[in-house]
């Protein structure tokens, strides 16, 4: 960087600001502050040259103006609240106690009458067993499985405390890739880390938060499998995982330029990524992992032999299962359809879309994150699997209204009753259930042992309908004996006995 005594040498000797910017690549705006310092002080007249730290002190010095500033009245509580760390919109606010004007003019006053306030920044430090993960972007390399060029990702998995770390070649970043990457550097360390700090990126976090991130519930299942805790980094903090950015940082700058240059000698301008793979591992394993850690003196591979491994959790028994995950609607039957099964959810889910989570046991499901739901799987297509305590207030009533409900409740009202119901449910042509159900309404207001009896008269009569059922109870035919019947055909008899006619009888 030119020094400003170089610059007042150059205008004392007559060089023009053009050529002074050319020469030392300071700019013109930079130069013609410094002549103005240098005609004030007299420092182009003749004499030594001023040291450089009095340039220095002379060039910080605020300029003078025409006209005091607006904010020069409360200068002092300006800078008694930039003392207590105010910032700009704070100190705007209560400016405008004592003198109107902007944000902007607040802000240019304090830039050009007050230093700049420099920023701290404590180390962090790590215990062993924190693992960093991060996905980054390398170029393109040939996918031999698929015989086309395709987009390439690194995976990083690196312990914050050893930096020792699991490098690996994706062409994918979904799921799927990300937990595999994760089993990958599980398998290659011999033990699962106490806790995964990852990016907020969707494979791991839904929803990024200061005080409760909302994690995927798919990794969140595969961190229990494992046994590590999740956690991610605070929202816009890449720098709470800087360990691992750099280690994507340094295989982009140490490796990838090697890789591709033998690439190149091997007549190849798309890199191979099977060669990569196989170049990156050795890499890693050879050269990363065995380096001398720049302020420490032992290497990755030292520290994380020493230190990292016997903090790492036992690898799990079981291999971890990979999960189905759908998102369909409950249906209006407080139920949602699953992998040609159908399962039930509590019935005031009912229009919402929800999450569901199944292995090859257990089906769960999710509303907002919450669990609402577990069954077994279903063993058989188109199984239907209920639970009694999903099911709304009035299931039992809505049972009732059904063809198998409706004589369920006819037959404990009475035989009688229960025939009525079969036979409306019976008829042909037209649906019966209205009509059976409006009859068993009756029960309501004639009680059942009224209806039993009405019931048995228009049998009797063989006139089953619900308007000879009501009409029976409305005109208080139910209490008279069934006998009437057998009077009533005697009433309707023939005058004349038979064989009248033959005797001779009259006309």
């Amino acid at each position: 960087m030119t020094e400003k005594r170089d610059v007042v040498r150059r205008l004392r000797v007559g060089q023009s600001i053009r050529t002074i910017s050319g020469e030392t690549g300071v700019h013109r705006v930079t130069i013609r502050g410094i002549r103005k310092i240098a005609v004030r002080k007299g420092w182009l007249s003749g004499g030594g040259l001023p040291e450089e730290q009095e340039i220095a002190e002379a060039f910080a010095e605020p300029r003078r103006e025409s006209r005091p500033h607006i904010l020069d009245g409360i200068r002092d509580r300006i800078a008694e609240w930039l003392e207590r760390g105010a910032g700009y919109t704070a100190i705007h606010q209560l400016v405008n106690d004592y003198v109107r004007c902007s944000e902007p003019t607040v802000r240019r006053y304090i830039q050009k009458r007050f230093a700049a306030r420099p920023k701290l920044s404590v180390p962090r430090t790590h215990e062993p067993g924190t693992l960093e993960i991060d996905f980054g972007y390398a170029g393109v390399t040939y996918d031999e499985t698929e015989k086309r060029n395709r987009k390439t990702w690194l995976f990083s998995a690196r312990f914050a405390f050893s930096r020792y770390a699991w490098r690996e070649r994706v062409y994918r970043m979904d799921q799927e890739t990300f937990l595999r990457c994760h089993v990958n550097a599980f398998q290659y360390f011999g033990g699962v880390p106490v806790r995964v700090v990852p990016d907020n990126l969707k494979q791991a976090i839904l929803k990024a938060s200061y005080s409760e991130p909302i994690p995927n519930l798919v990794y969140q299942e595969f961190a229990i499998h494992h046994g590590f805790l999740i956690s991610p980094c605070l929202p816009a903090t890449p720098e709470h995982k800087g360990g691992v950015e750099s280690d994507i940082k340094y295989i982009k700058g140490n490796f990838w330029p090697v890789f591709r240059e033998r690439q190149r000698c091997k007549g190849r301008d798309v890199p191979d990524g099977r060669d990569m793979a196989e170049s990156l591992a050795a890499w890693s394993a050879e050269t990363a992992n065995r380096r001398t850690i720049k302020g420490v003196g032992v290497s990755p591979l030292r520290l994380f032999e020493d230190a990292e491994k016997p903090a790492l959790k036992p690898l799990p028994e079981e291999a971890w299962t990979r999960l189905e995950v759908a998102q369909p609607k409950v249906q209006s039957a407080w139920c949602v359809q699953f992998d040609r099964a159908i399962y039930s959810v509590p019935w005031r889910y009912v229009g919402k879309q929800v999450r569901v989570l199944a292995n090859g046991t257990t089906v769960r499901i999710f509303h907002d994150h919450q669990e609402i739901a577990a069954h077994p799987r279903a063993r058989n297509a188109w199984q239907v699997v209920r639970n009694r305590l999903h099911e709304p207030p009035n299931a039992a009533e809505y049972i009732k209204t059904t063809r198998s409900g409706t004589l369920s409740r006819a037959e404990a009202l009475g035989a009688d009753v229960a025939e009525v119901c079969r036979r409306l449910l019976e008829q042909k042509g037209i649906d019966g259930l209205r009509p059976a159900r409006a009859v068993l309404a009756l029960c309501s207001s004639y009680g059942p042992e009224r209806l039993g009896g009405a019931c048995r008269r228009i049998l009797s009569y063989d006139m089953v309908s619900y308007r000879a059922v009501q009409a029976c109870l409305k005109n208080r035919l139910d209490l008279k004996p069934t006998e009437d019947r057998i009077v009533r055909q005697r009433l309707f008899a023939f005058a004349r006995p038979a064989g009248y006619f033959a005797q001779g009888g009259a006309l």
